[in-house]
Formats: structure tokens, C-alpha cells, sequence
């Protein structure tokens, strides 16, 4: 049997043609074969345009489409193995594709997909199989750390063990594969100068140009070439190259730069297809391991080989120029959430900052601590019980005082729960001393009508506590995304991450990280923080809910939340669902004032203007009760703005 492809299925969603028309007319015109049929899903239903128009949004106007609504869009590719007339010619192509790859792609099986493509919109086939089917790997391992050996003298005596531990992967290059043995693997040079036991281990992901399946390996024991070609050898995986380095698209194209051609100044290194296999399959940060970027006659590999001076001095003169390509990539790496970190305080290479191994090593690896001891249990239909109690309380009516009953589902907000107060946290504690200071802060504030019912809060931590809690604070492996439209950024993870202070959050933490921020929480749940709100805010909370301040039930909800790179977020009052919110600022230091939250009114024609920016400074904060005129919005961080970190205290309306 062959599975052979009729058609290429392209499915994009949330398209809105007036934004983004100039990329799905790059898509369009990339796609080639017997025919293209767009088909749109809009709100009045499907819609079927034939052939590649150039102007897209003026067909779909001529149909009635508001080309300013999200719509769902499916470009068909009719047989797109018709895309080349063989045979391929030889020639030279501006965007120095390597042809050999390309050749190798298209004549391999049945021309494998069929399909070049480029742009960001979607997901261009990467990596191929030695027949050329598609393998697709993309983002298998998304949001993960990797380590990538790059092969200097300065790992002569490094200790291999520490790799091998829970969580670590590797990504080794080369001969450095053959002592030590990565997860993953490439090279870019002839497959013969690699070693056997590379090509042979199964267990190690080996990334190779298309053009080396059909090519022999070096047999060390007949000291000749193998007899067995490379597409024989298990794991091995295809990627296409190109030989023009273009830093403005090299994350995005649709093969992988390894340098420049001799005809553009030359320079190319495997370290390059490396970070971009590594970016390709969802690594977001990776730290390098003998990244020396030197070399002399007595300093050459970790592992035998020898180097003439002609060698040593190419090697030279490619470093050189790769520090030039590292400069160049390291904003487009930044602005993409792709982090490089160099772990050899000697390198020659500055594009990256310097980590410590064990640092790299303590965020990377996964506890194995924890007990596999009953584990084997049915949590689903333990959750279900504990939903059906749930359930069969809330159908009962509740005993109101003096024998009055409430109806199942609404809410009493003129009683409180049943459930003795929480012991009272002892002041000459450490949480207790935080307590104290919040206390203070709010008891203190004087509660403003402008723009809208608000109180500002100075000196919320005890200076001490605070600097412990910036240093403390958990690393974002330890926090959650928060999907929200305006919290995206371009790669489509969130630019919002939260800690929720859950208990199986706080037992992800080290113990004094877990410690302090237990302690946090404590002081934040306290019912005298609570009674302390109610107070300041008191008249604000009376006028929305017609009710007696210590009559309303609420519920404390304490989050970290750290804001990343391209985060924002327009204005809005908060969901009614909420009653107070509340947020503390926790900057390093007082430099960037204009990252705070800005508070805005209403014009006399109903739209919202800023009224004020409260600065985002150390130890300070505010509170305002949720209402429809609690309008606020925050700016969106810059590239070069650092994480906006905060502690929000949320009070919702508890139903009953």
C-alpha cells in the first residue's frame, strides 16, 4: 500500500482579512498545485473562492464579508505534488537554498508534500523522513530547557553526570556525541566525518540535510565507507538549509540557515541549524556548554582531534563572524521568548548573558521526591462525589436567622457562613509583622472619589520582608499563563503569568521559597485584612450593594501575577463577580514609575479618558471597589521594560 496526497489543507483561524491581508496573500501565492479553493466560515455561513486572488479582501467585500470580523479561513491545495516540472536545474538561487536538500525532498517517495511555503501564519513543513513525508515535530517540546554541547576544550573535565538527571535534555553536535550520549543530534558537514556509533544508537534523535540520506557513513574497521547509506539508520530525521543569513527572518523561514554562502562573505556553523532546530521544536530557553569561541594549537575539541594551523585559523575567523550573526539575532531571540544563556564564563561569545551551570541545572531537572504511594486511585470519581455533596447542599434552602429561608442558588448577603473565624495570626510573627504593616497601610489611606472610589497604599512591607520577597519570588516555571486576548504576544503564549498559592503551587517551591510565600498568604486570608478593606472602602461597598458593609460576604483570592514583554491591557471596570480589588506593587526599584496602573473617568459623551497613572513604586498600591465606573488600564511593556511584577488581593462576592 502508498498513501499518496491529493490535497494540502491549510486551516487558519481568527483571520481579520483588513489586519492581516498582507500575510494571507504571501501564504496564498506560496501555495502551488493543479488548483487552490479558499473557503472562508463566517457568521452567515461558508463561502468558496477559487483560484489565488490577488486582492482577497475586495472579492469578499463584493460577497458581503466585513473584512473587520474574525473569520475562519481553509486554503485547499488541489495536488500540490504537481508543484515542480523535473528535473530541477542547478542553478543559483538569491535565497541560497541548498539544492542538493531541495532535490533530495522533491524526488524522494512520491515528491513528499508537495508543498514550499513561508510566513508566519502557520507551521511550514520542517523536518522530513528519508522517503519525504512530513514529520511533524514542531513545538514537541514546548516551553522546555535544553543544554546544547557545543564541543570546546573547556569541557575536558566536565563532570557528564550532571546531564543525566531527571528532566536535563540534551542536544549535542558532531563528534562530541560519541562520549557523550545527547537526546538530540545534528551536524551539517559530509555524514563519513561522524562516527558509527552516532549513526547506529537509536535512542538519540539525529538531525541531518536531506541531501546526507543517500550518502555513506565511515566504516572505522574496514577503514572505507559503509555500505550502509544514512537513510538506513534509525532516528534520523531531514531538515532543508539555506546559505543566507537574514536575522529579521531567520526564526520564520521555511528552512534553516546555517551561515552565510561564500558568495555573501561566508561564515557558517552548525551551532546555527542547532538554535534554530532547538526553537523549531519548542525549546524557549537553552544553555551552552562549551561555548568557548577559541581555539590555539593546544586547544582544540574536549575529545582527540587534530587541527592544522590553516584549521584553527578558519575556525578563528568563522568565530568571529558568528559573534557578528549572534549580535544581530539576539533582539529577534528576545522579542520571540527564545532565551540563551552561556554557561562558560570564559567564552569568547558575549551576544548572551552568562548563567551558572547549577543554577540552569536546579531550574531545568524534576524532583523525583515525592511518593508514588497512592497514586492509583480514582480522583475522577472521587471529584464527582465530592461535586454531587456540593450539589445536594446547595438544593437545600439555608436556615436564615429569626426561621426566615433562602431560596437554593441565591445569594444572602446579609449573613455569614456558620464556620468559626480563622485563629488570628500572632503579630510578633513574621507573617504577623507583614500583617501588621498592611494593616497599617490601610487604615491609614483616605479613601478618594477620583476618578472613582479608590484608596492609595504606601509603605504595604516591612523593608526587610520586601527585599526577601523580590528575591524569593518563583521562578516562571512555577507560574501559570493567563490566557486573555490583550496578554498575548507573538509567539502565542501569554504575556500574563499568575501563582495562584495553591498547595500543590507552594509544594512545587524550594522550602524557603515555600516558607515565605505560605506566610504571605496567611497575612493576606486574615479576616482583620479583610475587615480593614471594608472599612477604608466602606461607602463605595454600601453604594453598590445597598447593603451594610459587614453584611456583604466575601472571599479573598491573593495571586502573583508577573507581566512579560508585549503585555496590556485596555479599559475595563473587572467582572462584577468581583467586589474589591486590590494590588501591590513589587518593582526592584523605583525607576520605571509609568509601568503602574492607570485610572481613568468618563467624558460627558461616555467615552473613557486617563485621569491618572499610579506609579509603579516600591512597597506601595491601591484598592478600589469594583463598580461600573472602576475603569483603569495599564500601558503595554516594551521589549527592554523588565517583568511587572505585583501582588493582587482579590475579594469576590461569596454565594451562598
Amino acid at each position: 500500500m502508498k498513501t499518496v496526497y491529493n490535497s494540502h489543507v491549510l486551516k487558519m483561524k481568527d483571520v481579520r482579512l483588513d489586519r492581516d491581508q498582507a500575510q494571507v496573500s504571501e501564504t496564498l501565492r506560496s501555495c502551488r498545485g493543479e488548483s487552490v479553493i479558499v473557503r472562508l466560515r463566517h457568521r452567515a455561513g461558508t463561502l468558496e473562492v477559487k483560484g489565488t486572488s490577488p486582492n482577497l479582501v475586495e472579492r469578499l467585500r463584493q460577497e458581503k464579508v466585513d473584512p473587520a470580523l474574525p473569520v475562519d479561513l481553509e486554503i485547499i491545495t488541489r495536488r500540490p505534488s504537481q508543484l515542480i516540472d523535473p528535473p530541477l536545474k542547478e542553478v543559483a538561487h538569491e535565497n541560497h537554498e541548498d539544492r542538493n536538500d531541495f532535490n533530495t525532498l522533491q524526488w524522494n517517495g512520491d515528491r513528499g508534500t508537495g508543498e514550499v511555503v513561508s510566513g508566519s501564519l502557520r507551521h511550514t513543513p520542517m523536518f522530513f523522513r528519508e522517503n519525504g513525508m512530513n514529520v511533524d515535530l514542531i513545538d514537541l517540546y514546548r516551553g522546555q530547557s535544553l543544554f546544547l554541547v557545543l564541543n570546546g576544550a573547556s569541557l575536558a573535565t566536565f563532570d557528564w553526570s550532571q546531564l543525566q538527571q531527571p528532566g536535563i535534555l540534551t542536544f549535542g553536535i558532531n563528534n562530541g556525541a560519541h562520549n557523550f550520549r545527547p537526546n538530540l543530534w545534528t551536524s551539517v558537514d559530509d555524514p563519513s566525518r561522524f562516527m558509527a556509533s552516532i549513526w547506529k544508537d537509536p535512542t538519540m534523535t539525529k538531525f541531518i540535510p536531506m541531501s546526507h540520506f543517500q550518502k555513506p557513513i565511515w566504516d572505522t574497521e574496514r577503514n572505507d565507507f559503509s555500505k550502509t547509506l544514512v537513510r538506513e539508520f534509525p532516528n534520523v530525521v531531514g531538515y532543508r538549509r539555506n546559505e543566507a543569513f537574514v536575522p529579521e527572518k531567520w526564526l520564520l523561514e521555511d528552512t534553516i540557515n546555517w551561515g552565510n554562502h561564500s558568495k555573501r562573505g561566508g561564515g557558517r556553523s552548525v551551532m546555527l541549524a542547532a538554535l534554530r532546530i532547538a526553537h523549531l521544536l519548542g525549546f524557549r530557553k537553552v544553555y551552552l556548554l562549551g561555548c568557548d569561541f577559541y581555539m590555539d594549537e593546544k586547544a582544540h575539541y574536549w575529545f582527540p582531534e587534530q587541527r592544522s594551523a590553516n584549521a584553527i585559523s578558519n575556525n578563528l575567523n568563522s568565530y568571529s563572524l558568528m559573534r557578528g550573526y549572534f549580535q544581530k539575532l539576539q533582539p529577534k531571540f528576545l522579542e520571540a521568548g527564545f532565551e540563551v544563556f552561556n554557561c562558560n564564563p570564559q567564552s569568547k561569545l558575549e551576544a548572551f548573558p552568562f548563567v551558572g551551570l547549577n543554577d540552569a541545572l536546579g531550574a531545568a531537572k524534576i524532583d523525583l521526591s515525592p511518593t508514588t504511594d497512592g497514586m492509583y486511585v480514582d480522583r475522577h470519581r472521587e471529584a464527582r462525589r465530592k461535586q454531587e455533596e456540593k450539589d445536594r447542599a446547595k438544593a437545600k434552602p439555608l436556615e436564615a436567622k429569626g426561621g426566615r429561608r433562602t431560596p437554593a442558588g441565591k445569594r444572602n448577603m446579609t449573613e455569614r457562613p456558620r464556620t468559626a473565624p480563622p485563629k488570628p495570626l500572632p503579630l510578633n510573627q513574621p507573617n504577623g509583622l507583614l500583617l501588621e504593616h498592611l494593616l497599617a497601610s490601610v487604615e491609614s489611606a483616605t479613601l478618594s472619589p477620583d476618578p472613582f472610589f479608590h484608596i492609595r497604599l504606601q509603605n504595604v512591607f516591612p523593608e526587610p520582608l520586601y527585599r526577601e520577597m523580590l528575591a524569593l519570588l518563583p521562578e516562571d516555571r512555577h507560574y501559570n499563563e493567563l490566557q486573555h486576548r490583550d496578554a498575548m504576544q507573538s509567539d502565542g503564549h501569554s504575556a500574563r503569568l499568575k501563582f495562584d498559592f495553591s498547595a500543590r503551587e507552594l509544594a512545587d517551591l524550594d522550602p524557603r521559597r515555600r516558607k515565605l510565600w505560605s506566610e504571605v498568604r496567611s497575612a493576606l486570608m486574615d479576616r482583620r485584612l479583610e475587615t480593614a478593606m471594608r472599612t477604608a472602602l466602606g461607602p463605595a461597598l454600601e453604594s453598590r450593594f445597598g447593603a451594610k458593609k459587614e453584611n456583604i460576604l466575601l472571599r479573598p483570592i491573593p495571586t502573583l501575577i508577573r507581566d512579560l514583554s508585549g503585555y496590556r491591557i485596555g479599559v475595563h471596570t473587572d467582572i462584577f463577580q468581583k467586589a474589591i480589588t486590590s494590588q501591590f506593587y513589587l518593582p526592584e526599584d523605583d525607576s520605571r514609575p509609568e509601568l503602574g496602573t492607570t485610572f481613568c473617568r468618563r467624558d460627558d459623551d461616555g467615552k473613557p479618558s486617563p485621569s491618572m497613572t499610579l506609579p509603579f513604586l516600591p512597597r506601595t498600591g491601591y484598592a478600589f471597589v469594583v463598580t461600573k465606573d472602576s475603569l483603569h488600564e495599564v500601558r503595554r511593556l516594551d521589549l527592554d521594560d523588565r517583568p511587572r511584577n505585583s501582588l493582587m488581593l482579590t475579594y469576590y462576592l461569596k454565594v451562598v
